[in-house]
């Protein structure tokens, strides 16, 4: 078998999932870290890093998820621009 070019390495904790459901759909936050290796570079992801998934029952409008997201997104805590 032969080695692989680059090697993706990606860790989510189920616990850290928000959820926010309703009628029409939902959308789902999913905090995850990950790092990457390979002859051209090495790095991780920085401190945030969130995978959003909408599942959209009733085909609500970009702007109606955005607000969603936009809701969410003030419960956040700042990013203080460090990349531990």
């Amino acid at each position: 078998m032969a080695e692989p070019i680059m090697v993706f390495k990606v860790f989510a904790n189920s616990e850290d999932i928000t959820n926010m459901m309703c009628s029409y759909g939902g959308v789902s936050f999913i905090p995850f870290t990950a790092t990457v290796e390979s002859e051209l570079f090495t790095g991780k992801t920085v401190p945030g890093a969130c995978d959003v998934q909408i599942e959209n029952n009733v085909q609500l409008t970009d702007e109606e998820l955005n607000q969603m997201y936009a809701d969410f997104k003030k419960e956040l805590p700042e990013d203080d621009g460090s990349c531990d």
